[in-house]
């Protein structure tokens, strides 16, 4: 099935939606409405197929988020005003060394909640949820024919009998993606996303912190060692 959340914003080629890839999330559901004529491997083999496309996509969005994750520039950090060349070298190295730690630490949160997200909505929307419903479609399909038709009627010995449970299973696949998306994104978005958002800002807050005190050590550090040559610290007013 097709994210509708997850294309690319960007206008950018997707290999996950507009190659002939995007048609092997359909491959389980496929498998659901034929089951009464393959083997049970190979129904087994359209759901590894389903979850192979998933995962792939899961990690494409990671990579992606990845490489376009931007380190803001260090000098919106907060840091102490320096008083002398040498406590400036200092606060600019820490900080900057602090600063780069921060980012990396914002970065992996960040492509684990992309990758998570895709991974979590694509299993839902395009693997399990759908070919459970496909599934009972075609049992419940099944189930009305035989007890409609009866059991010395000539239908029943024909291939048609058969297959009719299989083409209102596959006449749901269309259906699905407007009816499962929605319901989907709704529970995820007071779920799933609502944490990993929460875990994202209370890392940012606390590398946040952290950054501000390593630069304010370093600033109390230099100070004394001024203080201990004898040297007088210029205070520059804004």
């Amino acid at each position: 099935m097709t994210n509708h959340n997850h294309h690319n914003e960007e206008g950018e080629y997707d290999l996950f939606k507009h190659s002939p890839m995007r048609y092997l999330g359909y491959t389980n559901e496929i498998g659901e409405a034929f089951r009464a004529f393959l083997p049970k491997s190979v129904v087994l083999a359209t759901y590894a197929v389903a979850t192979v496309y998933a995962l792939g996509d899961a990690v494409d969005k990671g990579i992606g988020a990845y490489k376009k994750f931007s380190f803001p520039s260090s000098e919106n950090c907060n840091v102490a005003e320096s008083t002398t060349k040498q406590q400036q070298q200092q606060e600019q190295q820490q900080n900057s060394s602090a600063f780069i730690a921060f980012n990396k630490e914002l970065r992996r949160w960040h492509v684990a909640e992309r990758t998570t997200d895709t991974a979590i909505w694509q299993l839902l929307a395009s693997v399990t949820v759908p070919a459970y419903l496909i599934n009972r479609v075609v049992h419940g399909t099944s189930y009305v024919l035989n007890k409609s038709v009866s059991v010395n009627s000539a239908w029943r010995g024909r291939g048609v009998f058969k297959l009719i449970p299989t083409l209102a299973g596959l006449s749901m696949i269309p259906v699905m993606p407007h009816l499962l998306d929605p319901v989907i994104d709704w529970s995820m978005d007071r779920t799933t996303r609502p944490l990993f958002k929460s875990i994202i800002a209370r890392k940012a807050s606390s590398a946040g912190e952290n950054t501000v005190f390593n630069s304010a050590a370093v600033s109390s550090t230099s100070e004394q060692q001024t203080t201990e040559t004898g040297a007088t610290p210029s205070v520059e007013q804004k």
